[in-house]
């Protein structure tokens, strides 16, 4: 794995956010080193069946052109991971208040998405907080935590035809909530979670690798913001470089870049910087160091506006 020349501060310029880009919540956005973007949402939390609703994006230059959304299936709190084939993949929470996980798959066609079984998504298994990351070889790691218990699930699979084969089934291996999951083409995974609910407010990382069996292999765990943090939100490049975004109970959006050790056990964590006012987020990362934020405006009364930030590696 050859590392990216990074600086010390391990910092990223970001553009001024701009937007609205669309009406929704619970915003997932991923994106391929062509510069092609898919952003996935729910057209409310508060109705029993939110639509999920999809839109392609182009980055070029720093700033991402979207095209017009569409919808494609019924469920809430989605996940989305693409790859440089232009191959999606999806997961969702059935409608709000339901345990049971669904899968989408499709492949980018210009400006939209032709999905497999479009409104009708596949059952895989039950929790909650679903997060999903695809590689290029349609290689796919999900992570899910239980619908009772705080303990997190991990699965792998690849894509096949137009579902998943799974190569790993549900397997458990820590405790948290509010899970973020990101692989990059080595197969390095990088999963950061919120700690337990009654210890709230806590970040850990949770590094791993899919080995040749197809199976993860969870390294050491560690705490990587203390009191007070929330909902991590993660990606990963080839190069092993890290970006993750959290909120705090303070108030505000932080983001730490970090990068993996060479033998893929831990990551190394960059400080902390404090960029702005959001809630409902997700990030990805380019493999040339564009990074792109996905967010509902941090004002109640206008909290299903989608807003859009890009930003690159301090260099």
């Amino acid at each position: 794995m050859t590392s990216l020349p990074l600086p010390n501060d391990l910092s990223i310029n970001w553009s001024e956010p701009y937007g609205p880009i669309a009406r929704g919540r619970s915003p997932t956005v991923s994106v391929n080193n062509l510069g092609q973007v898919v952003l996935i949402y729910a057209t409310s939390i508060w109705s029993p069946r939110p639509e999920l609703h999809a839109k392609v994006g182009q980055l070029n230059n720093g700033v991402v052109t979207w095209y017009d959304e569409s919808k494609f299936d019924i469920g809430s709190f989605p996940s989305v991971g693409i790859n440089d084939s232009g191959q999606v993949v999806s997961t969702h929470q059935e409608n709000n208040g339901g345990q049971s996980l669904f899968y989408n798959t499709g492949t980018i066609n210009d400006t939209t998405i032709d999905w497999n079984n479009s409104g009708s998504g596949t059952f895989y298994t039950t929790g909650i907080s679903t997060t999903v990351d695809l590689d290029n070889d349609g290689l796919l790691v999900e992570v899910h935590r239980a619908n009772v218990s705080e303990s997190m699930w991990s699965l792998v699979g690849k894509l096949s035809g137009s579902g998943i084969d799974w190569k790993q089934d549900s397997t458990q291996f820590g405790v948290g909530q509010k899970p973020s999951v990101a692989i990059n083409n080595h197969r390095a995974i990088a999963q950061f979670h919120e700690s337990k609910q009654f210890y709230p407010g806590r970040i850990f990382d949770n590094p791993g690798i899919v080995d040749d069996g197809l199976q993860v292999r969870w390294f050491d765990s560690k705490e990587t913001d203390g009191f007070l943090s929330a909902e991590p939100k993660v990606d990963i490049n080839d190069s092993g470089v890290v970006v993750q975004v959290h909120a705090s109970a303070n108030g505000g959006m932080y983001y730490r870049v970090g990068t993996l050790s060479s033998d893929g056990r831990s990551i190394d964590e960059g400080a902390s910087f404090k960029f702005l006012q959001a809630f409902e987020y997700d990030v990805t990362m380019t493999n040339d160091g564009q990074i792109i934020m996905v967010y509902a405006q941090d004002d109640t009364t206008k909290a299903e506006n989608l807003f859009c930030v890009v930003g690159t590696l301090a260099t």
